[in-house]
């Protein structure tokens, strides 16, 4: 009797001894997929991309004329000394008379990456016809727009992001306008609204000058 409760007591010792040991190898294969899984979190989170940080105004660029990419640490800061300006043939002109109008721009010899204006006229006195003459210096013109009920022209023009030419003095845009009734007609720049961009993105425009035509 003593020996069958001697063997008893062996037995459940042994299994009680079994359980243990197999909860630590439990516990060991589950710490072991454990540290794996982290590693592998840390591993993905490296691949991941960071979320942009939100700039503040100041750090913005102008929508529409954006320095062309690559590095401008070397080069100098260019001088505000270009000016837009409007020639026709003749200011004094008749009702009913058709003219060219042609907006110019000299640079002084500066890199010029693009140009950008909104000219304003008085839509009792004159209109524009929709089709608008490109000069030879810019090669891209994403906007050409003329609104005859508002009194605008709105133009931007890029020069070729391969190209790095200096300008001097070249024609950007020709419009035909023709008078419709007599008055003074002024045709003035939106200064807000008109930059010439240098290359690295400095504005060059130091004065986009008026004209002023007699319709009689």
């Amino acid at each position: 009797m003593d020996k069958n409760l001697k063997n008893t007591k062996i037995i459940s010792t042994l299994g009680f001894l079994s359980l243990i040991f197999l909860a630590l190898i439990g516990y060991l294969y589950i710490n072991n997929q454990t540290k794996t899984r982290l590693t592998s979190l840390k591993e993905l989170d490296k691949t991941l991309p960071t979320a942009p940080q939100p700039s503040s105004m100041a750090d913005k660029s102008y929508p529409q004329l954006k320095a062309k990419t690559g590095t401008f640490l070397n080069y100098p800061q260019a001088e505000k000394r270009s000016l837009l300006t409007l020639a026709t043939a003749k200011t004094s002109i008749k009702p009913g008379e058709s003219f060219e109008l042609i907006v110019k721009l000299n640079a002084a010899g500066e890199v010029v990456d693009g140009v950008e204006f909104i000219l304003k006229y008085d839509p009792r006195l004159l209109t524009a016809a929709e089709e608008v003459g490109e000069g030879s210096f810019f090669t891209i013109y994403p906007q050409k727009e003329v609104n005859n009920q508002e009194g605008s022209l709105r133009v931007i023009a890029l020069q070729s992001p391969d190209d790095n030419k200096t300008l001097n003095e070249e024609v950007v845009v020709t419009f035909l306008m023709r008078a419709l009734s007599r008055g003074s007609a002024n045709l003035n720049f939106d200064l807000d609204k008109t930059h010439v961009a240098a290359y690295g993105g400095q504005e060059l425009l130091k004065q986009a000058m008026p004209l002023t035509l007699t319709i009689q």
